[in-house]
């Protein structure tokens, strides 16, 4: 029974390669061996799911050249299959968040007989609705998708699933305009948690960085939860404490912003960072203005990336994306639409994970 399960865990994953677009249509497929290495399992389990493949007229083996792709799955034969199949539609499952959601969604589905299709969209609006067409013509029951933005083309594009009556249910971020529902971290708690930290700290003069001058819920979230600490502790808001980064592909994230902050507010000790990837360029602002982090201007961040943690010479004050949950979650309600055991539309959010560091200070260390 284990080795059964094996094989069709590969088959299920080299399958999710085929549709994602990795392997085309008359493409040559790596060896069982090279697949074998790849998901570090015997040749006899590769040889086991190719069978499979070659009984749905999937691959096609010529002799002397290899196995290559001879139909998507999903036609003909293989159409009962790529029933049980939801695909995953994200701007690059291999970054941000996406490694830790995609796991927690493969292990919720699993066991009802569900497997996922993960596709890539580049944050490209026109390669998303490639993306989901392609994947509805191979009879996926249901989307899960991070939208990328809000303009026409993206709200036309959840429509088109929407039109076909597909389950589907948003992560990371709602689409405005779209009647879906959505698992996303509680962005008011997340500048609620950051400020009140530098607040209990002893800090008064605190700053916000955000990413974008875009009022999207992120944003106007995040800087709700700011003016609900800030209130708490009596402290006035001060509209000039709070910037918005406006960097370039030719700029570090968060340097423009820091550069603003710090030429506007001379006197602030604490800053609270959107999320960690604008970090480091506000700890380079804040040197080219004669400060230190921590030692003269205590930060805390979101996201808790290592990719960032590592660059830093000290540790951050951050908060977790709760992105298993998010995961899990997201595939409990898909689930559930697609059984059509509950057709109500929800908004879900969930708290972060607060991350102790070392860069928040008590005010007097700071100073």
């Amino acid at each position: 029974m284990a080795r059964k399960v094996k094989y069709m865990e590969i088959y299920h994953r080299i399958k999710e390669q085929i549709l994602a677009g990795e392997y085309r249509v008359d493409d040559r497929l790596p060896t069982e061996k090279e697949f074998a290495d790849q998901y570090d399992v015997s040749v006899h389990t590769v040889r086991q799911a190719m069978a499979l493949f070659k009984t749905e007229g999937v691959i096609r083996k010529i002799a002397g050249s290899g196995t290559f792709v001879d139909a998507m799955p999903g036609a003909g034969g293989s159409q009962a299959v790529a029933a049980k199949n939801i695909g995953i539609v994200v701007w690059q499952r291999s970054r941000h968040i996406f490694p830790r959601i995609l796991p927690a969604v493969e292990e919720t589905i699993f066991p009802h007989g569900y497997h996922n299709v993960v596709c890539n969209t580049g944050n490209d609006p026109q390669r998303e609705r490639e993306v989901i067409e392609r994947l509805i013509q191979q009879g996926i029951r249901g989307f899960i998708i991070s939208p990328i933005s809000w303009d026409k083309q993206c709200l036309e594009n959840y429509r088109y699933i929407q039109d076909r009556n597909i389950p589907l249910v948003m992560i990371n971020r709602r689409a405005r305009g779209i009647r879906a529902t959505s698992v996303s971290v509680n962005n008011e708690e997340v500048g609620y948690m950051a400020a009140r930290r530098l607040l209990e700290a002893g800090h008064r003069k605190i700053g916000h960085l955000s990413s974008s001058a875009i009022r999207d819920e992120l944003t106007n979230g995040r800087i709700r939860g700011y003016r609900r600490a800030l209130k708490e502790f009596n402290v006035p808001f001060d509209e000039r404490l709070v910037v918005y980064d406006q960097s370039d592909e030719h700029t570090v994230p968060g340097a423009n912003g820091a550069k603003q902050l710090f030429s506007q507010n001379q006197d602030v000790t604490g800053v609270f960072c959107v999320n960690d990837h604008h970090v480091p360029g506000l700890v380079q602002a804040a040197e080219k203005a004669g400060r230190r982090v921590p030692d003269d201007l205590s930060v805390v961040s979101f996201d808790q990336s290592m990719e960032v943690q590592n660059s830093l010479s000290f540790q951050l004050d951050t908060q977790k994306y709760p992105a298993a949950n998010v995961g899990i979650c997201a595939a409990k309600e898909l689930l559930t639409q697609i059984e059509g055991d509950d057709s109500m539309v929800k908004t879900i959010e969930l708290d972060p994970i607060p991350v102790h560091g070392h860069s928040c200070l008590e005010v007097q260390a700071a100073e």
